[in-house]
């Protein structure tokens, strides 16, 4: 029996409530997941901190050389921090002297002082004379025939235009409308005070542009002795922290076994070591995890909602009323899936929540290659959609080792009480709290 528009429009109502549910639920998985990577992160960067002080607690002779020995990091056989941070120290403080050994530094509060300094009130000086000046000159330029009536010599024996000309009468009359400005002058003596302001005002101009460069060099110099004192004085921390990050990245990319057999010769590295490996690796994961079972589905889930809705309004269209559905394609369209969305969620929560609360860093093989998601989910869960775990697995195989060590239902036990505890008290995780 073929379906109806109607049946499928009820249909489509059902499953679009099934689908906003899914959009519901991942987002919660969204925020959660957002909140406990927060932690993790926090957990990291302070076991990276950990780490790294332990390998290098500070910037000795000897300190560096239990480091070297340590972890074998080749390029301080050659040039320590230590030189390193003397070379620069020293440079330092050869500028600092020098700049001590100036005349205007030795001399800059009376030079530059912002009220009382030589070179201060000298350019206050000059910069109240310029504006002077510049009155002068704002006040004869204003008019808009002043520049003509300079050219011609208007006010002088070499103004030559005759009277019987327009012109005549019009720089007549502009020369009057400047000379309103100036009571008691003549166009001449006007003339003359713009060509003594000119003068005066270009000169200076060129002297604040001098003493401003004075100021300007004097300031500079202060400031670089400032910031050079204070560079000296946390310099040591600064090479120490460099220092420390370059270590600890060589330690977080060599060979893991070797450098724990390494590392096993001071008893509080090799835990520290594996804490902080351990939490990179789990914000991978978590990463990883939801990435490819909340985050593909989400994209999927909100493609069908769309066909949904374009469905939806072409069949209420009315030349559409009428169509009818094959049972095969019906069914096939309407299937409840709520059953395939349960079991993926199933996963999602057993392989996050395992990952989520391991906190056991002890529990690698120290003498062979291991990957943390073996260990972390004892080998029982796959991670092959993570490109590095199907990448290791296809070059290392599958674990055994973990076959004599754990009962191999052991995980699927663990991550489903674990799953169980988080459904009954959700709020702990969507706070963040972490385990470790």
């Amino acid at each position: 029996m073929s379906y109806g528009v109607g049946q499928f429009l009820q249909a489509a109502a059902a499953q679009r409530q099934v689908l906003q549910g899914e959009l519901s639920r991942m987002a919660q998985a969204a925020t959660r997941h957002a909140q406990n990577r927060e932690v993790v992160l926090a957990s990291l960067n302070a076991a990276r901190a950990d780490l790294a002080r332990s390998l290098l607690p500070g910037l000795t002779p000897e300190l560096v050389a239990k480091a070297i020995q340590l972890t074998g990091y080749a390029p301080w056989r050659h040039q320590d921090p230590i030189r390193a941070l003397e070379g620069e120290r020293d440079f330092l403080t050869r500028r600092l002297a020098a700049i001590e050994g100036e005349e205007t530094f030795k001399n800059g509060e009376l030079l530059f002082h912002p009220r009382t300094g030589s070179v201060t009130r000298e350019l206050t000086e000059v910069t109240a004379h310029l504006a002077t000046q510049q009155q002068v000159l704002a006040a004869t330029e204003a008019h808009p025939r002043f520049s003509h009536l300079f050219q011609i010599g208007y006010g002088t024996p070499a103004y030559a235009v005759p009277f019987w000309r327009v012109s005549f009468y019009d720089d007549w009359k502009a020369g009057d409308e400047i000379l309103e400005r100036f009571p008691g002058k003549t166009f001449d003596q006007v003339r003359a005070a713009w060509i003594e302001a000119r003068q005066a005002a270009t000169t200076l101009q060129e002297e604040v542009l001098r003493l401003d460069a004075i100021l300007r060099q004097g300031r500079a110099r202060w400031e670089e002795h400032q910031a050079t004192k204070a560079k000296l004085a946390v310099l040591p921390g600064e090479h120490l922290v460099a220092a420390q990050k370059r270590l600890l990245d060589h330690v977080l990319t060599s060979h893991a076994p070797t450098m724990l057999a390494a590392l096993a010769r001071d008893p509080q590295l090799p835990n520290l070591y594996l804490r902080t490996t351990a939490l990179a690796a789990k914000v991978h994961y978590l990463d990883g995890v939801h990435a490819e079972l909340v985050g593909k589905p989400h994209a999927a889930v909100q493609e069908q909602l769309a066909k949904l809705s374009r469905d939806e309004i072409k069949y209420r269209r009315p030349k559409n009323a009428y169509a009818m559905f094959p049972p095969e394609t019906f069914q096939k369209r309407f299937a409840d899936r709520r059953g395939a969305y349960d079991k993926r969620w199933k996963r999602y929560d057993n392989t996050y929540v395992a990952i989520w609360g391991f906190d056991s860093w002890d529990r690698v093989p120290a003498d062979r290659d291991f990957l943390w998601w073996d260990v972390m989910t004892d080998g029982q869960v796959d991670g092959d959609y993570l490109p590095d775990v199907g990448d290791w697995h296809r070059r290392h195989g599958r674990p055994t080792y973990l076959d004599d060590r754990h009962d191999r239902d052991e995980l699927e036990a663990r991550a489903a009480a674990a799953a169980a505890a988080a459904d009954r008290d959700d709020d702990a995780l969507l706070r963040g709290h972490d385990p470790s």
